[in-house]
């Protein structure tokens, strides 16, 4: 489910990477393009206003370091055991991270 963002600013339709998380109410699973990040957003299942990217006890999750692991993993022709090792180990570590997987 793509979620309605109440400030679009210009319009323009959203194509760039997407950021997974849940309604922080009727826990929908939701899709929230980058760019609205820190922006309020709107549930289309519940109606419930809230800030894309942060938790329901307002703390911002930090989406870096799961965001290198990725991007080092992509970058890579070929992805190592060791890197798929790194990624769940720190999966493993960070269970909020899972909720916050990139694209």
């Amino acid at each position: 489910v793509l979620i309605s963002p109440l400030l679009v600013g210009s319009g323009s339709f959203y194509t760039q990477s997407k950021m997974k998380l849940s309604c922080t109410t009727c826990s929908q699973s939701l899709e929230i393009p980058d760019e609205l990040l820190g922006q309020t957003v709107e549930c289309p299942v519940c109606k419930t206003k809230f800030t894309a990217g942060q938790s329901s006890t307002n703390s911002a999750y930090d989406v870096k370091p799961l965001m290198a692991l990725c991007e080092k993993i992509l970058l890579d022709e070929e992805v190592s055991v060791e890197e798929l090792y790194e990624l769940a180990e720190f999966l493993n570590a960070n269970p909020e991270a899972g909720k916050h997987w990139p694209g």
